[in-house]
This record gives C-alpha cells, structure tokens and sequence, in this order.
C-alpha cells in the first residue's frame, strides 16, 4: 500500500481475528473504504463501529460530504453496522478516537473535538451520546493512547455502558504534563 497511513493497516493492527464484520465500499470494483466493527472481551456487548476506518488518499479529500461533515459513504458505512451490531443482539456499538494533548487541555476543547461534532451528522443522530469520560480500549492501562474518547449509540435502552472510564481531570494528571 502506497500511503502514508499504511502502517495502520498492518494485520497485526487490524486485528482481524477480533473483527466480527468489515464493511468495504468498492468503486469500479477498486477497494476506496474499508472499516471493520471490532469486539474485545473488555467492551462486554458491546462492538467498536468504524474501527480503523480507512479511505484511499483520493477519496479522502474528494468532497463527497453529507451534511458537509461526514462522507456519504462513512455515513452509509456506520448505518450498516449499526444495523449489523443490533441485528446480533450487541448492546451498544461506539466509536473510538485517541486525542492530541490540546483537544483535552480543559472541558471546553474536549467537548469542541470531532468526535463530538460528527454526532450531529451521523445515522439516527439524536441517539448517539458523546461520553464526559476517557475510556480504556485497549490494554495495558498505563498507556496514554489506551484511553480514548468515545461516542456511542444504546441499542437497547435498558444497558449501561461498561468500558472503563476515567474522568477528564484525572486522565490529565495521569498523562499530560505540566497539569
């Protein structure tokens, strides 16, 4: 892969023995997006939706856009999965991004990151919830990028969500420097 995000899309990286599905958009029979929805005993029923999401250099920047935010087609990507993860009787489904230093510098530039920007321009907007906390998607718990942001969709409405959490304030003691 010529890219210079190749080394994201190692197998290794993919963790394709954890992926339960991946949702790949071809155009003329040429691979132009990939994602997978990805399932860790750590999420409980749980599933990461648009797990290492991947579009060709070309089509990132072609203006494709919905809503003028999110690309058409993330935006059908990210409604299959949710289809696929309630179809299976997964309990929430969410999305994942690690973040700069900058954007959780105070309350304020947390809640003004992407993340929670697109949840305006998703599938069946109003039901995703954009989480005050830090949460552990990967082990070990010592490592910053570990802990990531999270927006996530209920597909049930009797569940809580169960990834472990850590506040904002403590996520900045632990791992930015100068707090």
């Amino acid at each position: 892969m010529d890219d210079r995000l190749a080394p994201n899309y190692t197998e290794e990286k993919l963790e394709l023995d954890s992926c339960i599905a991946i949702t790949i958009i071809k155009e003329e029979e040429k691979i132009v997006s990939f994602s997978t929805i990805l399932h860790r005993d750590m999420f409980g029923n749980a599933v990461r939706c648009v797990n290492r999401l991947y579009k060709i250099p070309l089509y990132r920047y072609r203006n494709l856009d919905h809503y003028n935010r999110i690309k058409f087609a993330t935006f059908e990507m990210i409604q299959q999965q949710i289809q696929f993860a309630k179809d299976r009787d997964y309990d929430i489904i969410f999305m994942s991004r690690e973040l700069k230093d900058i954007n959780v510098k105070n309350q304020k530039s947390f809640n003004s990151t992407a993340m929670n920007r697109w949840r305006e321009y998703l599938p069946d907007k109003n039901n995703w919830i954009y989480s005050p906390n830090m949460h552990l998607v990967t082990t070990p718990e010592h490592i910053k990028s570990n802990w990531q942001s999270i927006l996530y969709y209920q597909l049930r409405d009797d569940i809580e969500l169960k990834l472990k959490s850590m506040t904002l304030n403590k996520y900045r003691k632990l791992f930015i420097k100068g707090i």
